[in-house]
């Protein structure tokens, strides 16, 4: 999977071609724009990255998985405060995607942050 290749390679450049490559093959592959929504803002895309977040707000109400993909693209374009906003919104709707906290190295940004010990210890990964 190309998700796979982006944390292997871990130059945004790289990983913004491969995404745009899966979104050339399937536009409407869940993670896709969660992804793209934070790589844009990494490569100093922000329009790219808003209309992502945009998006996902649109849909907030509707599908599961989506807190967590908001707060990866506040994350992406450093926005700490809504980035944690949405990680507790995440953890509260039991969304699937919250599993991905602890190993997810795009998230490495909020690990000094004591909101995510927090988490951590909400979900019982506290060591």
């Amino acid at each position: 999977m190309r998700y796979r290749k982006f944390t292997k390679c871990l130059t945004y450049d790289e990983a913004l071609a491969e995404f745009e490559t899966v979104q050339a093959i399937d536009s409407e592959y869940p993670p896709l724009d969660m992804m793209l929504g934070y790589t844009n803002a990494k490569v100093g895309r922000r329009e790219e990255s808003l209309q992502k977040l945009d998006k996902f707000l649109a849909l907030k109400n509707t599908q599961k998985g989506k807190a967590f993909g908001i707060a990866l693209v506040h994350v992406g374009l450093c926005n700490i405060d809504e980035a944690f906003e949405w990680l507790e919104k995440a953890v509260e709707n039991r969304e699937f995607t919250i599993m991905l906290l602890d190993v997810m190295i795009l998230l490495g940004d909020l690990h000094q942050d004591p909101r995510f010990a927090a988490l951590r210890k909400k979900l019982g990964l506290s060591r």
